[in-house]
C-alpha cells in the first residue's frame, strides 16, 4: 500500500501555500489484451478546481530491500 499511496499537493495563487490531500494509484483492464490503464483515485475536494496545477509526491524506496523510506519523497 505505501508504493500505491500519493501524496497530492496543490499550490495556491500566492506561492506560499498549499492544499494537500492523498490519493492512491488504480489499475485497471482495458479492452485491448494486455493492456492497463493506471488511474490515480481521490476526492473531488481534494482535486477543487482542475486547471491548477497538481504536483503528485511518491514514497521513495530504500536502496538495499524491497520497503518504503518512510519520509522520503521523490
Amino acid at each position: 500500500m505505501f508504493f500505491s499511496t500519493i501524496r497530492i499537493t496543490i499550490p495556491n495563487e500566492d506561492g506560499i501555500t498549499s492544499s494537500v490531500g492523498t490519493g492512491f494509484l488504480f489499475s485497471i483492464p482495458l479492452r485491448q489484451e494486455g493492456k492497463s490503464g493506471i488511474f490515480l483515485v481521490s476526492n473531488k475536494h481534494v482535486y477543487g478546481d482542475p486547471s491548477k496545477t497538481i504536483i503528485l509526491n511518491f514514497h521513495k524506496r530504500k536502496d538495499d530491500i524491497d520497503e518504503p523510506d518512510l519520509g522520503s519523497i521523490k
